[in-house]
């Protein structure tokens, strides 16, 4: 009720695109690719535009993981554009309201050809619905109103309870209680862990405490393959650290 969240819109680049191209292709609207933004904060991944080099697409694959699990776990109400659940690409055309074509034309065919990304989305929104945690109806104070010893959220760096909010900082974590008293909803959820690593190399994350007498598990991790475990098949955590491979997301549940 208070803040709709998105990544990508109708205008600019498509998801696929944000981590495909540097700069806008809007060669095909006739005005010298004058129009449009240029503004995109985008990063191609290492090449421009199409590229069979493997270790480029699995980033970029990555990259949009990272994107779409912190959207999905972000209070609010998500827009994701249609399209972007498929890797369905502009060809780095970020203003393509003249084209009556292919460039505005949902290419289906990417639904079976990208399944494996398109199954991890539908995972997170799946996720989404059903943690209570993740849909409060009013704002983060950042107390401990349940008196369970928990704050509602808390934000943490690789160190508990010491984020790091300079602008060079690459590592961010939080906690979000689950507890009915907090999220105002109709069932006690799990206590959610998101750590999130955009530096180059892998960082080690303390973990804090989980709620009283659970235990950490592994919901999803997007520097895997699939990026993501069915109800009941998380891997256990055993450990009061976790490894974060670079430029990738991690979500925690207690239980």
């Amino acid at each position: 009720f208070h803040s709709i969240n998105f990544l990508t819109a109708h205008d600019g680049f498509t998801l696929y695109d944000l981590v495909s191209y540097n700069s806008k292709h809007n060669e095909e609207n006739g005005e010298d690719n004058r129009d449009g933004n240029d503004n995109n904060l985008s990063w191609n991944c290492g090449a421009e535009g199409e590229t069979q080099d493997k270790q480029i697409l699995d980033l970029r694959e990555r990259q949009m993981k990272n994107m779409m699990t912190i959207l999905l776990v972000s209070q609010g109400i998500p827009m994701i554009l249609s399209g972007d659940e498929i890797k369905f690409s502009k060809s780095g055309n970020n203003n393509t309201y003249c084209h009556d074509n292919k460039l505005n034309w949902i290419d289906w065919t990417l639904l079976n050809k990208n399944r494996k990304y398109f199954e991890f989305v539908k995972h997170l929104i799946e996720f989404r619905k059903k943690h209570p945690a993740l849909k409060r109806s009013s704002f983060f104070t950042g107390l401990d109103t349940a008196g369970n010893k928990i704050p509602d959220i808390s934000w943490h760096g690789i160190n508990v309870y010491d984020p790091d909010w300079g602008v060079e900082s690459r590592a961010l974590a939080f906690m979000i209680d689950g507890s009915m008293a907090e999220t105002g909803g109709d069932y006690e959820d799990n206590n959610i862990y998101v750590a999130m690593n955009t530096y180059w190399e892998d960082l080690h994350f303390n973990l804090p405490e989980s709620g009283k007498d659970k235990i950490w598990y592994l919901s999803v991790d997007t520097s895997d393959e699939k990026g993501y475990y069915d109800k009941g098949s998380e891997p256990r955590i055993n450990s009061s650290i976790i490894t974060v491979k670079k430029r990738s997301v991690v979500v925690l549940i207690d239980k």
